[in-house]
């Protein structure tokens, strides 16, 4: 065998462990992709009913000091 075929079999080597390697993290990743945005849309939704204002208009501190403030 002359040396341009053994770099041909070692591209295909490389290229078919490449491949693998990738595939193997992308399974790996995508649920974990999955989980972590359903994650954080929940966590999302929790502190928005938490901190959802319960008058549009009330008294306390504001961007310049103490007053009425209007929530929209």
């Amino acid at each position: 065998m002359d040396s341009l075929a053994g770099f041909g079999i070692l591209g295909i080597v490389a290229g078919a462990t490449l491949t693998t390697a990738g595939f193997a993290a992308l399974s790996a990743g995508i649920p974990l992709k999955t989980i972590g945005g359903k994650r954080l849309n929940w966590i999302a939704e929790n502190y928005n009913l938490q901190a959802a204002p319960s008058a549009y208009l009330s008294f306390g501190n504001g961007k310049y000091g103490s007053g009425l403030i209007l929530r929209f």
